[in-house]
């Protein structure tokens, strides 16, 4: 029921457009510099508390993707100051449901500690810098700094998990334009072969740099020169199409240009010079559309305030009589000390359930049965090898049944360990001696019942491989990750003892790939993991 109101009372700080006008600045009073005082000592408790993961997010920083953050706080700052005389004519109004928002954010923070799902972390740790303004200073002050605050979001590394996608979209647009201008091309996954060589789109060809910069760019803009809601998030939209757009543009000149030149080595040489030209016109590009979304012909009939936010007319006053919240300096205080009191409960209840959590360190003997015809093979020699970081014990075996191999990977993973299962540095192959070819969701059919597994086709130069890979955590299975993060919160969070694991089998084909999908089905069908069908340890 909580949600709703908080809902509809940020929907009224973003929703209010009109600006502050005093005859007398209130920001010297007694009142003021307390609030003053207490937002800034809430803050630098929430550095302290949370160190570790602002230290983590500063780390990342130095990726060239994020960059850019470094500029995020001297620009807040600035945005603020360029608020400063309008701040000055508010009288600071604790708001209660500042604390309830902040509660909400420190058990996001908890649970994506428990998982480790970094972003979760981060978000709601910045989350909490706006929570603590409302709550100390209430909805007006809030209001008046909502665009600064929001700019405060682009701090957090956020977008790795988009470079697959952006990868996958670069090629096939790529693929496009090349057939468009009839140039012959194979696509193989994100690799593309023309007759000129053959070019993969990396990780790096993605194109996450010109987006995270453009939503950036278009966002301060947005915010410092555009009057309405509907130009702004017009702007916004236009701010993620071009970059993705013009990095596919990118990959197909430099493509067009190693094929016309015959040198594909020469034009990969080039390719970040190309880069940052793109970059260059994109941003040129980018600002110009927004120059011709700005209101410059819309008559204005109350002078506005030139001090960043051109949508604020000067005239405009607003009530602080005596019936909005308590305006005491006693009400600070006890925000404050609520305040705080919330900030330390989420820290504190990360190390009490770390200590509290059961530990396993590995799976028990007879939680992997696998029936006739299928046999253990004495020793593996595969060339398949998953990685998967902080494991509690690993084990990799081989199966035949005739002609037909199967090689099983089972990584598991120790209550406490467990924030590792779902790590980005896991891999169910390894490069570059294995290029992916295609990955997806395949629901395979064991035993009349349906299955989800996530299905990854890769190449090397000797054979080709289908792997099926799942995690198994506190008891279900799930082929997705984002549910195996929050297995993992749900099973830590409620000091399960059972852990968890990724499990992955693979099967060689050279052409036909059905084969090694009859393979894996038939292996799946006489297998029994971790000793039930409800999935529980013995």
């Amino acid at each position: 029921m909580l949600l709703p109101v908080i809902g509809k009372e940020m929907l009224s700080v973003l929703g209010h457009r009109d600006s502050l006008h005093c005859d007398e600045p209130r920001f010297t009073s007694p009142l003021w510099r307390l609030a003053v005082v207490v937002t800034a000592a809430l803050l630098v408790a929430l550095l302290l508390l949370y160190w570790k993961t602002v230290a983590l997010m500063a780390e990342m920083w130095r990726a060239p993707s994020y960059s850019h953050c470094y500029l995020i706080f001297p620009v807040t700052l600035y945005l603020v100051w360029l608020r400063r005389e309008r701040l000055i004519c508010l009288t600071p109004r604790p708001n209660p449901w500042g604390l309830v928002l902040f509660a909400a954010l420190s058990f996001a923070w908890l649970l994506g500690a428990l998982a480790e799902v970094l972003v979760l972390q981060r978000l709601a740790l910045v989350g909490m810098v706006p929570a603590l303004v409302w709550a100390v200073l209430g909805t007006d002050a809030l209001r008046e700094l909502r665009f600064p605050l929001a700019f405060l979001f682009f701090t957090v590394p956020v977008g790795d998990s988009l470079v697959p996608h952006l990868q996958d979209l670069t090629a096939g647009f790529a693929v496009k334009a090349l057939d468009l201008v009839g140039v012959p091309v194979l696509l193989e996954g994100r690799i593309l072969t023309v007759r000129s060589g053959t070019w993969e789109v990396a990780g790096a060809c993605s194109g996450i740099r010109f987006l995270i910069t453009s939503l950036v760019i278009g966002f301060l803009y947005a915010g410092l020169a555009l009057q309405t809601w509907k130009r702004r998030i017009l702007l916004l939209v236009i701010a993620v199409v071009v970059p993705i757009l013009a990095n596919g543009f990118r990959v197909f000149g430099i493509v067009i240009l190693g094929e016309y030149r015959g040198d594909a080595a020469s034009a990969y040489f080039h390719h970040v010079t190309y880069g940052w030209l793109f970059f260059s016109a994109v941003t040129i590009l980018l600002l110009m559309i927004g120059s011709r979304l700005r209101e410059q012909n819309e008559t204005q009939t109350v002078p506005a305030v030139s001090i960043g936010d051109a949508s604020l007319p000067a005239e405009t006053s607003v009530s602080q009589g005596p019936s909005g919240p308590d305006t005491s300096a006693r009400a600070i205080t006890a925000t404050a000390l609520a305040a705080l009191i919330l900030l330390a409960s989420a820290p504190i209840a990360q190390v009490s359930l770390d200590k509290a959590t059961p530990e396993r360190t590995s799976l028990p003997a007879n939680s992997i049965t696998v029936t006739g015809p299928w046999m253990s093979l004495d020793t593996i020699a595969s060339e398949w090898t998953p990685q998967f970081v902080g494991t509690s014990s690993v084990l990799q075996r081989a199966y035949v049944s005739g002609p037909g191999r199967v090689d099983l990977y089972i990584a598991y993973y120790s209550p406490r360990d467990g924030t590792k299962l779902a790590s980005s540095g896991n891999a169910v192959y390894l490069e570059p001696q294995w290029q992916r070819i295609s990955e997806g969701v395949s629901i395979p059919v064991l035993t009349d019942k349906a299955v989800r597994v996530h299905e990854t086709v890769v190449r090397s130069a000797r054979t080709s491989c289908l792997i099926w890979s799942w995690y198994w955590v506190g008891g279900e299975f799930t082929q997705s990750e984002y549910r195996a993060k929050y297995l993992l919160a749900r099973s830590r969070l409620f000091a399960d003892k059972r852990g968890g694991a990724a499990i992955a089998v693979a099967s060689d084909f050279t052409f036909d790939r059905s084969e090694a999908e009859s393979t894996l089905r038939d292996f799946l069908t006489h297998s029994a993991f971790f000793a039930d069908s409800r999935g529980r340890l013995r």
